[in-house]
């Protein structure tokens, strides 16, 4: 086998990183939850900075933990635990995934020699140890080669710390105990275990099993005994921490335990999302956990939470021409001048809130039990009377006439906003969405109905395809696009003879916008088109559903599930490709590419050798080749290729 030359082998890994990196980033940013929504795993405190890490390759630093900045950590993988030793942050995750840092700014992937997720890793004073599924264990003497150790254990590790001579882990089924991180005892295998600490002269195991809050004890490690947190709990303990004085464990639904010597427990707090890690810096205990939960406390009984306060999910969002609202569950509005800050205002309602619309100079939003609400500022709201009780899913209007819609075919209608009168449609279905083309009233709705009327009273069905439900739609100025169910498209110049479309996806849309340049439709995923027939799905921060979208003139921002804000420039990939920024000679990079994911493939070539590079996507890893020899990554190992 022809061996390749080093400097290739190196421009190859570099080039690597490189598209990695450019993949990994999106024109997407949150805008609520702040800082994230997502999930956050752990925390760790160097004696000046903290640094937190979580879902999809977060990693936010602090200096004081109320303002945080996000870094880029050059990977979409979750981020399971973060350590600071010999002045390295050391971070384990999804995969094998082992990333380092010096600042917790600039971050770099090392090789761990694994595929199974890490869950944990600790320095004992002479090497670093990592844990994690499948009873993977990992080492390395500097956190930069690591090296797996093959132990003949039925276990999937979650939590591992040192004692000072001894190293103890806890997982799925039980408590194991090593000296030199290579020959391991199971020494309890009681419930499971997540959480470990060492407090003043005994060691603190935290975990559930069946329905119970639990907690073990040891001075050696060696012997265990068992104690009962709380009988009645729901969930499990995932994290424990000793401030000195205080034994502080959290867990599912934000629970908190104390306790002073690990024998009798209090449940002090339970707040609605769960935490999964807690740690002291020695001045205070900083917890995350689920959604971007930050909370901080001095003695483990007062809590500040320093991420911003929970929304419900929010269902639809608008754009008025000087400002964005949007209104979700609970009645929930939220202002903002420009799509990026927000800021909650009182609807004088706690019904669910499931669509807006702007029309001659005010703003609607209508919802549960025929709820429709009004503002001229979108600040001050006022009650209509709407004379019906079904919940209504969309509202919309021409100028001179408004229409809400919503379940059993509800239809109704309004010349001011105020006083609103109910329509036969006909159908018993429910109708999500209403458009006016400037000529014409189009419904659309469940089992693909489609109603039409130029007056908003009489109205036509024009139902044919009762296999698709539509849940949303817009017109462009030429035609209807609706989107809906099984991510399939619908498209009309007339709202009469419909053609569709199919979006590559089969996950639903559940709304849909016009930028005047291109359509985006928002759901599971994004995907946007020029023309309604050709679609290309574009990258996302969002981690679950999104339920509406909007344009405001220079920014998409969209709104979903348990308050998601996410907002970006209209820069999103049209037809796959990613926009690259164009460089002067003088400041050109090592590596340039040209990206196309519509052909699945990525031309790289490294300016200083002139080598050039083709970069295949797979489903499961890349392949990298050039003209004499490549090399070949898959899950971070690379092999020469003949």
């Amino acid at each position: 086998m022809n061996k390749m030359p080093k400097k290739i082998i190196l421009a190859a890994t570099l080039a690597l990183l490189f598209i990695f990196n450019a993949f990994s980033q999106s024109s997407w940013t949150w805008r609520n939850p702040l800082p994230t929504g997502y999930s956050l795993y752990s925390v760790a405190w160097t004696g000046s900075q903290y640094v937190v890490v979580g879902d999809s390759g977060t990693v936010f630093t602090s200096a004081d933990g109320d303002e945080w900045i996000q870094q880029n950590s050059g990977t979409t993988e979750a981020l399971f635990d973060v350590i600071w030793a010999e002045s390295l942050f050391v971070v384990t995750g999804q995969d094998g995934l082992i990333l380092t840092s010096t600042d917790g700014v600039v971050w770099t992937s090392q090789n761990s020699d694994t595929y199974w997720g890490l869950h944990s890793v600790v320095w004992t004073g002479e090497k670093f140890v990592a844990v994690g599924g499948y009873h993977t264990i990992v080492s390395s003497p500097d956190g930069f080669t690591w090296t797996k150790i093959d132990v003949s254990l039925d276990v999937d590790f979650y939590k591992v710390i040192w004692t000072g001579n001894l190293l103890v882990a806890a997982g799925y089924s039980g408590i194991y105990t090593s000296e030199d991180g290579e020959n391991w005892t199971c020494r309890n295998s009681s419930g499971r275990i997540y959480g470990l600490t060492m407090a003043e002269d005994q060691i603190v195991a935290v975990g559930g099993n069946n329905g119970s809050y639990m907690a073990f004890t040891s001075p050696d490690g060696i012997t265990w005994n068992q104690r009962i947190v709380s009988e009645s709990s729901f969930g499990t303990l995932t994290s424990v921490c000793w401030t000195d004085s205080l034994i502080v464990a959290v867990g599912s639904y934000g629970s908190v335990c104390t306790s002073s010597d690990g024998k009798k427990w209090n449940r002090e707090f339970s707040w609605a999302e769960g935490l999964r890690n807690i740690i002291w810096t020695g001045q205070e205990i900083v917890a995350v956990g689920t959604y971007g939960e930050i909370y901080t406390s001095p003695d483990g009984l007062t809590w500040t939470k320093k991420c911003s306060e929970k929304i419900e999910s929010l269902g639809s969002v608008c754009w008025t021409g000087t400002q964005a609202f949007t209104c979700g569950l609970n009645g929930e509005i939220l202002t903002s001048p420009d799509g990026v800050l927000w800021t909650a205002q009182n609807s004088g309602t706690r019904k669910s809130l499931e669509a807006t619309a702007f029309v001659e100079g005010k703003a609607f939003a209508a919802g549960d039990s025929g709820t429709i609400i009004y503002s001229e500022d979108c600040i001050n709201w006022s009650s209509a009377i709407s004379g019906c009780n079904s919940d209504l899913y969309c509202i919309s209007g021409s100028g001179e006439m408004l229409i809400a819609a919503g379940d059993s075919g509800t239809i109704l209608t309004s010349t001011d906003g105020l006083s609103w009168v109910s329509r036969n449609s006909g159908v018993s279905e429910r109708l999500e969405s209403v458009v006016w083309t400037g000529r014409l009233f189009v419904l659309l709705g469940h089992r693909g109905i489609i109603l039409t009327s130029q007056n908003g009273v009489d109205w036509t069905d024009r139902t044919s395809d009762t296999t698709f439900s539509f849940l949303s739609a817009v017109w462009t100025g030429t035609q209807i696009v609706a989107v809906g169910s099984g991510g399939k498209i619908m498209r009309s110049t007339d709202g009469v003879e419909w053609t569709s479309s199919e979006s590559g996806t089969t996950e639903a849309f559940s709304s849909v916008t016009w930028t005047g340049r291109q359509l985006v439709a928002a759901g599971r995923y994004i995907y946007s088109s020029e023309d309604g027939i050709t679609w290309t799905q574009n990258n996302t921060i969002a981690y679950s559903d999104l339920y509406s979208i909007t344009w405001t003139g220079s920014l998409l921002v969209a709104v979903g599930f348990n308050g998601m804000i996410v907002s970006s420039p209209e820069d999103i990939p049209v037809a796959g490709k990613i926009p690259l920024q164009k460089t002067l000679i003088s400041e050109q990079p090592r590596f340039s590419c040209s990206l196309s994911r519509d052909k699945d493939l990525v031309a790289v070539k490294d300016n200083h050798s002139g080598y050039r590079y083709n970069l295949l996507g797979r489903r499961y890893g890349y392949e990298m080749s050039n003209i004499k020899s490549g090399v070949k990554r898959k899950q971070n190992r690379h092999t020469l290729l003949k």
